[in-house]
């Protein structure tokens, strides 16, 4: 087994990090020895027991020739194989050295099967993931939707994963299976190809569109009216902040959206086909009022979703990611540069795994030659380049999930069209570690699974609901069911390798059509000089009702009649201003388009910032590099603070203090710097202003969990009265109440802060301030809270004060790490970093302005691809390549990833093997 070495010379202090590797080791040795891990011993040889193999050779039974894993100093492997089977048996075999615990809990949450190796903490959690069901539906698609070739790769790579755990315990694997040995004897099973496929529904679920706004915007009406509901979501500002696709017009005679002619691949081109646009209105037979036992419902459904694990992100608005491309009009090098930065949760190690998979030469039995970051547990590459074209993915945000309300009877069954229709059922029986089994009855409908069965509030089923006067006697209640794309087998693993191998923008737009989920932008960039986007996706056509509110189940009309057709997604090909950008922003002008894709877009702030920057570099002819698209990705701008400061500035400030940080202002840049005081400071003044004007008066199930109120009881009609108030705490957890500060936030301001005396600008009196009746006085009030708070975070003297003290990102393994005894946390965690950037920023470190300033989601990889010369391509990871706690690569690339640094990314056999450090030959 190799050494364990010091991080490579690439490493910020690599002598610390080494010093700070070797006292874990002892520590972990010494706790063990003391008795706190019951008694059981471990030595360092142990500990180390899990390294992988990287020299040398290693028989595997299965390959047909012989395959070569070199890795880079930063433990990046590039496979080389003469087979498509024995490529993705190598990648298996591979991914499982250096991740196979992340791939084992992953796989144990898509199946709903963490109690069998956490205990019942987790059955709970395994009840909801049953009754979505996503690992039967992974294997349904396995089964009858999968082309032959991608059944025979997930097949290879399957054999590869079990390869690798032939013979070993679970201490061989990793030490984190040591740890859980002390209470558990679980061990890991063989691996399936439905477990890979399976990972996609667990990207689904966290790329799943406006399910949470739906559900907010239910809550909301317990408190406030439909008027002040729609301040808080207001329309997405077209006039201002770009839609993806630009030019073109939809044209009828001609059923078809577009701009240019076919023919050759220098042609110009937007577009979308015809169809039919949904018709409009609220999802409650036209009620804009959630029923109020709904009120429970949605609470324990909301409760239920932020037990569920986050695959990739916490989902909410402000979350997303940025992709951009330039032509080679504008480019140094004269062809394309393509930028793709995902936002996701920070985990360690990083949901990404970079990694090369080469035939060494291309032909009918071997056909790929392609580099980037994949999924360990999945096969192929999910973002990347081949020799040919290069792609980049963020999420589109369709809204692709619907609530219904059921009518439920009391005979047993539900109501639908005036009749009274059977569930299907099915037993679910969950495994739990060191307990008894549970057995559970997942129930059906039309419309998908009753979710409200998941959960003791949504048990309740609204016996008080209110509903229009054409609903259904609530007898017995109603229950929430969940339509979701996701739930209905598809193809997007065949996308997975077609993309991998595709040579042209035909074949990109022919694969693109099978990734139905999760509905991605998806960039293109090309060597012979193309640019291109295409949105694909299963997105739905609904009758009644728009998705944005719960609908009736019970209404025929409200069924979802078809989806969008693939040929009738918007594209763009070659556009004229030489570039396009995708953040998360609406993809298309909603009147230039027959189809309804979402409510709930992203507002479009990154979009605009990264389009202002690169229309400022190419001004008067400028030309980009792919320096200048890594300044780009990190742009830590507040735009925000661009509209608020210069009105925070002409407020007369008494108190000297507050007076002290409100100068910080003066001279800002509106830059979030890691070393800067104004940013620490008015992003402390954006958090008041937030929770003054609209976190105080949203209901309890939407603000930050313990966070209590003296509030007016929730339907009083009557004059307000101080005897009547109730003391009222929030429900949610800090990471995904609201208001979250994202940039729904910037526009909901954004429209009313010129209106100097809006009922929003309204706050009360507390023991301490006095009442606030206009926009200046809240301010003034906002500028002082934040004054305190900053300092009781970072002390008094603003000299020492600092953004990134205040912003922080801590990376924590995402089950021990999280959960495990303080002792081994410390061992598998790392971090504090002190990072800038900030909420809906280019650097989009983001925080959640209700619960605190923590970073909870990152640019979780950047890349910058180079299509003139792919071996001038750049890359990093937000951690490492290895899972592994006491690796060298464990979280070698962070601190390089924290500044904004990215690591040659070469991709010819000529310029891997001159990076190679370690080549390991796997034998037939």
């Amino acid at each position: 087994m190799p050494s364990n070495t010091n991080a490579s010379s690439g490493h910020s202090s690599g002598k610390k990090k080494g010093r700070r590797a070797r006292l874990i080791v002892i520590v972990l040795v010494l706790a063990i020895v003391a008795g706190i891990g019951y008694g059981t011993y471990w030595s360092v040889s142990t500990v180390r027991a899990s390294f992988p193999q990287t020299k040398g050779s290693i028989k595997l039974d299965g390959l047909s020739g012989p395959v070569d894993v070199k890795r880079d100093s930063y433990g990046i492997p590039q496979v080389y194989a003469s087979s498509d089977e024995d490529l993705f048996m190598a990648q298996g075999y591979v991914q499982a050295q250096d991740r196979f615990w992340e791939m084992d809990v992953r796989r144990h949450m898509t199946s709903g099967r963490l109690s069998e190796m956490f205990g019942k903490s987790q059955v709970k959690t395994d009840e909801f993931l049953r009754t979505l069901g996503w690992h039967r539906v992974a294997q349904k698609e396995y089964d009858s939707k999968l082309s032959p070739e991608t059944k025979k790769y997930l097949q290879a790579y399957a054999k590869g994963v079990n390869a690798y755990l032939a013979g070993k315990n679970g201490g061989d694997i990793s030490v984190e299976y040591a740890a859980l040995g002390f209470t558990n004897d679980y061990a890991p099973q063989k691996w399936t190809p439905a477990d890979s496929v399976a990972w996609l529904k667990a990207m689904a679920w966290d790329l799943r569109g406006n399910m949470q706004e739906e559900i907010d915007r239910s809550l909301m009406t317990s408190r406030l009216g439909p008027q002040q509901i729609a301040d808080l979501y207001p329309d997405y500002p077209y006039d201002r902040n770009k839609a993806i696709v630009q030019s073109g017009s939809y044209d009828s005679a001609t059923d078809s959206y577009g701009e240019g002619s076919g023919g050759s691949g220098n042609q110009t081109g937007t577009g979308a086909g015809t169809g039919t646009g949904a018709s409009t209105g609220t999802g409650l037979a036209g009620n804009t009022e959630a029923p109020n036992g709904l009120q429970s419902q949605l609470t324990g459904l909301s409760d239920a979703l932020d037990q569920v694990p986050a695959a990739v992100g916490p989902n909410g608005n402000g979350i997303g990611s940025n992709s951009w491309v330039v032509s080679g009009a504008h480019t140094i090098t004269g062809k394309p540069l393509l930028a793709n930065d995902p936002h996701l949760s920070p985990q360690l190690p990083s949901v990404w795994y970079q990694m090369g998979l080469h035939c060494r030469s291309l032909s009918a039995s071997c056909q790929y030659d392609v580099t980037g970051y994949t999924f360990a547990g999945m096969p192929g590459v999910i973002i990347g380049h081949n020799q040919d074209i290069s792609w980049g993915m963020t999420n589109l945000g369709a809204d692709v999930t619907d609530l219904y309300l059921e009518k439920l009877n009391s005979g047993g069954g539900y109501q639908y069209d005036g009749r009274t229709v059977p569930f299907k059922t099915r037993k679910e029986t969950i495994k739990v570690a060191g307990g008894d089994d549970k057995t559970i009855t997942v129930r059906e409908t039309n419309n998908g699974p009753l979710i409200s069965d998941r959960d003791d509030e949504l048990v309740k089923v609204g016996k008080k609901a209110k509903v229009d006067a054409a609903a259904p006697d609530r007898g017995d209640g109603y229950g929430v069911s969940l339509r979701w794309t996701a739930l209905t087998p598809g193809k997007s693993m065949d996308a997975v390798f077609e993309l991998n191998k595709t040579k042209d923008w035909k074949q990109f737009r022919k694969a693109a059509a099978d990734f139905e989920v999760p509905s991605q932008n998806l960039i293109y960039a090309d060597t012979k000089g193309n640019i291109g986007y295409q949105a694909p996706g299963r997105i739905p056509v609904r009758g009644k009702g728009d998705g944005s509110l719960p609908a009736p189940g019970w209404d025929a009309a409200y069924r979802w009649k078809s989806y969008i057709p693939q040929s009738a997604l918007p594209y763009e090909y070659n556009p004229k201003r030489g570039y396009i950008v995708t953040a998360n922003q609406a993809v298309i002008d909603k009147d230039k388009y027959p189809y309804h894709l979402t409510s709930d877009w992203g507002y479009g702030t990154r979009s605009q910032r990264i389009t202002d920057l690169i229309e400022s570099k190419i001004a008067g002819g400028g030309k980009i590099s792919t320096d200048d698209m890594r300044t780009m990705q990190m742009d830590n701008s507040s735009e925000i603070a661009k509209l608020l400061v210069p009105k925070l500035l002409k407020i007369d400030v008494s108190d000297k203090y507050v007076r002290e940080a409100q100068k910080l202002l003066e001279n800002w840049d509106y830059t979030q710097s890691p070393d800067s005081a104004a940013a620490a400071y008015f992003n402390s003044v954006w958090r008041n202003i937030l929770k003054l004007s609209f976190g105080n008066k949203l209901p309890k199930e939407l603000r930050v969990k313990g966070q209590c109120l003296s509030v007016e009881p929730a339907g009083d009609t009557g004059p307000a009265d101080e005897d009547r108030r109730v003391r009222e705490c929030g429900e949610r957890d800090a990471d995904s109440a609201q208001p979250d500060g994202g940039d729904r936030w910037f526009e909901v301001v954004r429209k009313i802060i010129n209106d100097e005396n809006n009922d929003w600008w309204k706050a009360p009196a507390t023991r301490t301030d006095a009442e606030t009746k206009t926009r200046d006085q809240l301010f003034a009030r906002a500028m002082e809270d934040a004054r305190w708070d900053v300092t009781a975070k970072l002390g008094k003297d603003i000299d020492t004060w600092s953004w990134g003290r205040l912003h922080q990102l801590s990376l924590k393994n995402q089950t021990l790490g999280t959960d495990g005894p303080g002792w081994l946390q410390y061992v598998l965690n790392r971090g504090p970093w002190k990072l800038g950037g900030g909420e809906a920023a280019v650097d989009a470190t983001g925080w959640n302005a209700a619960g605190g300033y923590g970073v909870i989601w990152v640019p979780s990889m950047r890349m910058v691809v180079n299509l003139a010369d792919l071996d001038k391509s750049k890359w990093i990871n937000l951690t490492g390549a290895s899972g592994h706690a006491f690796s060298a690569h464990y979280t070698d690339q962070t601190e390089k990833w924290s500044k904004g640094d990215l690591l040659p990314w070469v991709s010819s056999e000529k310029a891997v093997g001159a990076n190679t450090k370690d080549t390991l030959v796997l034998r037939p």
